[in-house]
């Protein structure tokens, strides 16, 4: 989930309103509201950029239909459900990305890295999937997207 919204929304979605931070509690007899530092991640520098490449592929590929649908809001759906639909366990391996605490930082910083290649795609998804926001199949068509 982490990175499919960050691709998906932070990189190029529309801007969101700030919200209040939150402090972490802090624990009986304890002075710091420090968070306890995550555990070590599971997943390798090279496995991670190899799946956040794919993951941008997936992107491109969502975004390939969406622009193929000519701005009909339907078939805009149509073709995002068609490609998530061949995308599972790419898809599956991204949101298991969001048991692995130690992963955030890491990912923030290959899309700071790869922003180049990631901030086109988005921004031209986002684009295309403006008009239709307010479209119930595109929504629950883009929520599967953010879902993972």
């Amino acid at each position: 989930m982490i990175v499919s919204l960050a691709l998906l929304a932070g990189c190029a979605g529309p801007a969101k309103a700030p919200t209040a931070a939150t402090p972490p509690a802090t624990r009986p007899g304890s002075t710091s509201n420090a968070e306890p530092t995550p555990p070590p991640s599971t997943i390798t520098d090279a496995e991670l950029d190899t799946l956040l490449s794919d993951f941008n592929r997936f992107v491109a590929r969502v975004t390939t239909a969406v622009e193929g649908a000519g701005g009909d809001c339907g078939q805009i759906a149509s073709g995002i459900e068609r490609v998530v639909g061949e995308h599972g366990e790419l898809l599956t391996r991204v949101g298991e990305l969001g048991d692995d605490p130690a992963v955030e930082d890491r990912v923030a910083a290959w899309l700071t890295a790869h922003e180049r290649e990631v901030k086109p795609v988005a921004e031209r998804l986002w684009g295309y999937l403006a008009p239709c926001q307010p479209d119930p199949a595109v929504v629950a068509a883009v929520e599967k997207l953010s879902a993972m």
